[in-house]
Order: C-alpha cells, then structure tokens, then sequence
C-alpha cells in the first residue's frame, strides 16, 4: 500500500489496493489519537482511493485500511 503526496496538503491517495474493494480507514496523529475513524470508502478499478486531509493540522499520522480481513498501515505527514 502507497499513500501519497507525501507530504499532502488536501488530498491523498490511497493505491495497492484490490480493485473495487470495500475498505474502512483509520487515521491516527503521532501521539495515537484517532482523528478520522472508520471511514467506508470503495477503491476505484485501479485500486485507489482518496480521501481529504484539508482539516488536519500539520504532522506526522498513521493511515490503517482494513480491506476484507487484511489490515495494511502505513506514515504520512500534512503540511
């Protein structure tokens, strides 16, 4: 799994993903505190998907994708 732009501003992309795959996410700042939760979000025919991050401050987070029954993380930072 990619995220990216890395660093993000807006938006990012989620990739690696299965093709219309239904996942939920979970985004936590550095100090683990869940920021944006379970999300429900169907990944497009190229295994993307995309979700806004305008509203986050600037920082280290850590994106979690449960797709089925696998969990995929992975680190971003927001400018």
């Amino acid at each position: 799994m990619n995220v990216y732009p890395n660093p993000a501003e807006d938006r990012i992309v989620i990739s690696g993903l299965r093709a219309n795959a239904d996942c939920k996410i979970v985004v936590q700042n550095s100090l683990g505190m869940m920021v944006l939760s379970e999300m429900q979000l169907r990944s497009n025919l190229l295994g993307e998907c995309d979700i806004g991050v305008a509203d986050l401050s600037s920082g280290i987070y850590f994106i979690q994708v449960k797709e089925d029954a696998r969990i995929k993380e992975a680190k971003f930072v927001k400018q």
